[in-house]
């Protein structure tokens, strides 16, 4: 690919970015916007951090304050960048990885996939309410990691891994979200030497012990600066995995993660037998895709498809204990960093149903 390729593909997205979100650029602060931004313009970097450890996220707010005071145009400019930044991020990511493992048309399939997310309904929260920013920021710093990591499987380089594990300390320092990265890695790295049949290296061992001496500082920072390592609205929320909701929050994940909010007046059918029959349409659906797919699960493709499947319900993990809203935008933003996962997997399905790459890509 030339660098006018590039070029041209970057700007492509970037005007994606901005072809979605533009008309929010005019619009006022909403809800927590005015407690969090006024903090920072009354007190500075140094306000209270009270149960969160987000230093990265104050100090975008803060640069923003010192260069627009309080005009949102360039709170909101500065989402957006960053929404675009993430989809330019996406492609060079599954783009390099797909280039690890032989795959035919790595540029196309990178190119999709991140279109694909910059344009997914639930991002709407993220993008749009400037105080949702968290997700995005965190997911600039996570897909900068995840792309150093994907280096590191073939790379011996002091430069990479000092790369690694900054864009690791600061995606962890903008949202506690990010703690779902190292599941996330394991799984590219076990979908990496299952579709190249290699075995794991001496290098690969150190490379996940080095994560969670890294994760293992990180909680006693979290110990330090705010009393505690869990933080947030407590242990018993956070992590109380075994709750009667978890497998009800999960559905409605995977539902939204592809779907925008339900029009309200839809919600008294979920209520209804009505219900059922939704479901099972739905079933029907998976299991006609399976059916139709099944042999070529094993391929290449089809490994990386399930593996996408398994990062996505991974970074699930840490908002499992909240459920999302399917007839608002409410909680969506927990999404925006699986939803990068959703997205490629959405790509590598289309591909795996039909058997002509331009169907596929008018499908996508």
């Amino acid at each position: 690919m030339t660098k006018k390729q590039k070029s041209i593909l970057f700007f492509s997205l970037l005007g994606l970015a901005f072809a979605a979100y533009a008309p929010i650029l005019p619009t006022y602060f909403l809800s927590d916007d005015f407690s969090l931004i006024g903090q920072v313009a009354r007190h500075g970097f140094f306000i209270t951090w009270a149960k969160f450890l987000r230093p990265v996220i104050v100090f975008s707010y803060l640069i923003d304050y010192k260069i627009w005071q309080l005009n949102p145009f360039g709170f909101h400019l500065t989402n957006i960048l960053f929404h675009g930044l993430n989809g330019m991020l996406l492609f060079l990511l599954i783009k390099q990885y797909l280039t690890l493992l032989n795959f035919l048309r790595p540029s196309l399939y990178a190119f999709l996939s991140a279109a694909l997310f910059l344009v997914l309904p639930c991002h709407t929260e993220s993008v749009s309410w400037i105080a949702g920013r968290t997700d995005v920021l965190a997911m600039t710093f996570s897909l900068g990691a995840t792309l150093c990591f994907v280096q590191m499987l073939t790379r011996r380089s002091k430069a990479i891994v000092i790369s690694f594990f900054c864009f690791f300390a600061i995606a962890l320092l903008s949202k506690e979200a990010a703690l779902a990265l190292p599941g996330v890695w394991v799984i590219f790295m076990a979908a990496y030497l299952a579709i190249r049949r290699e075995s794991p290296t001496r290098h690969h061992v150190l490379m996940v012990i080095g994560i969670v001496v890294g994760l293992f500082v990180y909680f006693l920072l979290r110990k330090a600066v705010i009393g505690q390592f869990i933080g947030g609205y407590g242990t018993k929320f956070h992590i109380n995995l075994l709750q009667v909701g978890i497998i009800n929050h999960a559905l409605k994940y995977i539902l939204r993660s592809v779907l925008p909010a339900l029009p309200p007046a839809t919600e008294r059918l979920f209520h209804s037998p009505l219900s059922y029959l939704t479901s099972g349409m739905g079933i029907f659906i998976i299991g006609y895709f399976l059916y139709r797919v099944r042999k070529k699960l094993a391929s290449p493709e089809g490994l990386l498809f399930g593996a996408c499947v398994l990062c996505f319900l991974i970074s699930l993990v840490p908002v499992l204990t909240i459920s999302i809203n399917l007839f608002s935008t409410e909680s969506e933003r927990f999404l925006y960093l699986p939803s990068a996962f959703s997205a490629v997997a959405s790509v590598l399905a289309v591909f795996l149903f039909f058997s002509s790459q331009r169907a596929a890509v008018a499908a996508i």
